[in-house]
């Protein structure tokens, strides 16, 4: 029988897992000395009062300095008690009347009818543990099922799967709480303030006349021609070596036995 198609289809704190509502928060699924609850449709880790971390590797207790002890009392003060003990006062006698058994008649007892037992569908089995899974799948409901594919991560959050449970972290560049929404950094950009004024350096209408006075005499310019030669350039002759020939084991895989492939013409065992 088919219990569920869809989330919709159970409680709020149910999951519609193999045609089945159940409640998804195995032992496990959570990170270390976390706890696990389903809120809407989907599981959820929290770190219980009194500790910190992330829910979804580890949660761990919270350092708390001791308070410091009360002061001792300044003096211990007796008891006061009364000089003379109490003793109740005499009253009028007050009877209990006897308490009257009233009988009621025993109702028939009415025959239910039982029907056969429902039909049990055989479900088959795929693993009884998570030990029977992949290290990235969990064991739910007989069946080995992604364990990121639970919904534990929230929006835009990474989520890396590690001894059969989840855990959600947020890319580089965000932040927030893996488990509902990671958001983008917001970066402050500095403007550079505009400048005050602009100098300009006013231009004179006088001309610039070069100083004439004594300097060293001008070198006598000198001119130097390379040298052409007329011989051929030398060629000197370059061994290549080549390559050692290839041993053809195989053209195709077809070449090699049924527990081989063909690789780079040879038959090999690629597991």
């Amino acid at each position: 029988s088919i219990g569920c198609t869809s989330n919709d289809e159970c409680n709020y704190d149910m999951t519609c897992v193999n045609l089945l509502c159940m409640d998804i928060c195995y032992p496990g699924l959570c990170g270390e000395n976390a706890e696990c609850a389903t809120s809407g449709h989907k599981p959820f880790c929290d770190c219980p009062p009194g500790t910190t971390g992330n829910p979804t590797i580890k949660c761990s207790a919270l350092a708390i300095e001791t308070p410091p002890l009360p002061p001792p009392p300044l003096a211990e003060y007796p008891p006061i008690a009364p000089a003379d003990p109490l003793r109740p006062l005499a009253g009028e006698k007050i009877t209990t009347p006897v308490p009257v058994m009233e009988t009621t008649p025993r109702p028939t007892e009415q025959i239910i009818l039982i029907g056969p037992p429902p039909v049990i569908v055989p479900i088959k089995v795929a693993c009884e543990n998570n030990d029977d899974c992949d290290t990235d799948n969990a064991c739910i409901n007989m069946l080995c099922i992604k364990s990121c594919g639970l919904g534990v991560c929230g929006k835009d959050s990474e989520c890396l799967s590690r001894d059969h449970r989840p855990i959600c972290l947020c890319p580089p560049g965000t932040t927030g709480d893996p488990r509902i929404k990671c958001s983008a950094l917001i970066t402050e950009t500095k403007e550079s303030p505009a400048p005050v004024a602009e100098h300009k350096i006013p231009l004179s209408d006088t001309p610039i006349v070069p100083i004439h006075g004594s300097s060293s005499p001008r070198p006598e310019a000198t001119a130097v021609y390379p040298t052409v030669s007329t011989e051929p350039p030398e060629v000197i002759p370059v061994d290549v070596p080549l390559p050692p020939p290839i041993t053809v084991g195989c053209e195709t895989t077809t070449d090699c036995p049924f527990d081989n492939s063909c690789v780079n013409r040879l038959c090999m065992n690629i597991c």
